[in-house]
């Protein structure tokens, strides 16, 4: 057991450790003074009955550890530093009276080193033990932060009283979930979301991965929410819970494109309108604005466009389908035209990757990038054309297909799509209803966003600002004869 006295003196077995700096100058530093009890072993070498005497080396260099101990009644109240040269020739003593507070310890405990290392021991554990408990605290906060309850929903509009709130919302429940879809990050849910200044129907995406949590929440937070968009997806709130990462969107209705278009076949409208969204909303990914920087998604399919109907035609048989860009756990943010060793990785879905992609020679620059997502997104399009009734005469619409889809088994591999896109040069065909049809001019549209050469494809936003545009131009007298006949 460690003890400590007040006193500087012992009865017997006395030990006296200290740093002697120079003779002439009579500097001591006293590094410990004390009593070993009953250890005949320990104090075998103690020469000196009545007196503590050190015997140290002229040529030593100073400062340097001295040790003297004696073995009678309080022999350590005065000690005495012998110094010697290498034949042992004796000079005058200098005798110094030591005073100290240093407590003496018992036993083979007595060192203070073990002393400096208890307490280190104990601050470690008294550090430990304050930062296990703050963070036990957090967490279990964290996990019953909501307990479901039920919530009244109003009845919302084109404009969710969700879309409203502010941006700020320390707490919020959300209850009623309903598993809608599993991935390979996660699961998705409809659910009902409660503020305290918000209520509204969101969409909850359970992610596995915490990497993909905090890149999907860092591009909606940091980037996407400065400056908001009708086609980009609508970031609500974010929650950790256990093990598992929500982020939490506005729902859409209508589910993703993928999906939808294996049910229903579009109208005219309907296609042009789609189409039109997912290329504003992808321009505006890419084009700088602002505090905006530029955002390539890399990951554009079917799958991450997701539908919401607003509202109804007059006639109450055509949806009015607003598109949004999804998903962004695999989107980069470029801030400076210098590219993150981070995001030159091979990443995305084989089936609409581009051919620089697929052959793995990328070229590491911003617009190389953005016209990866503009390959991606021509896919997307021939697929909205493909299920698109374009008029009354126009009947005979196909079942819905994945790009490539008769040309690869149901899961391609990466060499399987190399093999197509790149050796062979294949593309998706549209079928023969669209090519003697004044919609064909988005078939040519799509024939540059597509190209072998990344070089040669266009860019988004001359896709939009002018191929859309032009093919809108040429269709709105055919568009204005279909809404007449409806």
């Amino acid at each position: 057991m460690l003890g400590i006295f007040v006193i500087l003196t012992c009865f017997f077995n006395c030990i006296f450790n200290f740093f002697f700096q120079n003779a002439d100058e009579r500097k001591i530093e006293v590094t410990l003074k004390g009593c070993w009890q009953h250890d005949k072993e320990v104090i075998a070498d103690c020469k000196v009955q009545d007196e503590c005497v050190a015997e140290s080396g002229r040529r030593q260099p100073r400062p340097n550890m001295e040790f003297c101990c004696c073995r009678s009644h309080m022999c350590n109240k005065k000690v005495s530093i012998r110094v010697v040269d290498e034949l042992r020739i004796d000079v005058p003593s200098t005798v110094i009276n030591a005073t100290s507070t240093m407590g003496a310890v018992s036993g083979w405990m007595s060192s203070i080193w073990f002393l400096i290392l208890f307490v280190l021991i104990g601050v470690c554990v008294a550090s430990s033990s304050l930062i296990f408990s703050l963070v036990y605290r957090r967490c279990w906060q964290s996990r019953d932060k909501i307990k479901s309850q039920t919530v009244t929903i109003p009845q919302q509009s084109e404009t969710c009283a969700l879309l409203n709130c502010p941006a700020t919302r320390p707490t919020f429940e959300i209850t009623d979930m309903k598993h809608l879809a599993s991935g390979r990050f996660g699961d998705v849910f409809s659910a009902m979301y409660r503020s305290a200044d918000c209520v509204g129907e969101v969409a909850v995406k359970v992610l596995k991965d915490e990497e993909s949590w905090h890149s999907e929440q860092t591009i909606y937070i940091d980037v996407l929410r400065r400056a908001g968009h009708p086609n980009i997806l609508r970031y609500v709130d974010v929650e950790r819970r256990n093990n598992e990462y929500w982020l939490i969107t506005e729902f859409m209705n209508q589910g993703n494109l993928h999906e939808y278009l294996k049910k229903h076949v579009l109208t005219l409208k309907q296609c042009l309108r789609i189409m039109s969204g997912m290329l504003e909303g992808l321009a505006f990914l890419h084009e700088p604005q602002g505090n905006k920087f530029t955002v390539v998604h890399r990951d554009i399919k079917s799958k991450n466009i997701l539908l919401k109907s607003i509202e109804t035609s007059e006639n109450g048989k055509e949806l009015t389908l607003t598109a949004c860009i999804a998903d962004f756990g695999l989107a980069a943010v470029f801030s400076s035209p210098q590219i993150d060793d981070q995001v030159t990785g091979q990443v995305g879905t084989f089936r609409y990757m581009s051919p620089e992609v697929l052959e793995g020679a990328t070229e590491f620059t911003i617009p190389a990038f953005q016209r990866i997502d503009v390959y991606a997104m021509a896919l997307v399009m021939w697929e909205v054309i493909s299920r698109s009734s374009l008029d009354s005469y126009d009947v005979d619409i196909p079942d819905y297909k994945q790009p490539f889809e008769d040309m690869t088994s149901p899961y391609p591999s990466l060499g399987e799509m190399r093999d197509v896109v790149v050796n062979r040069k294949r593309r998706p065909e549209f079928r023969s209803a669209i090519t003697v049809h004044p919609v064909e001019h988005n078939q040519k549209m799509l024939e540059p966003s597509v190209n072998v050469e990344g070089d040669c494809r266009a860019t988004d936003g001359s896709l939009v600002n002018n191929s859309l545009s032009n093919v809108m131009e040429k269709l709105s007298p055919l568009r204005d004869t279909v809404d007449q006949e409806r």
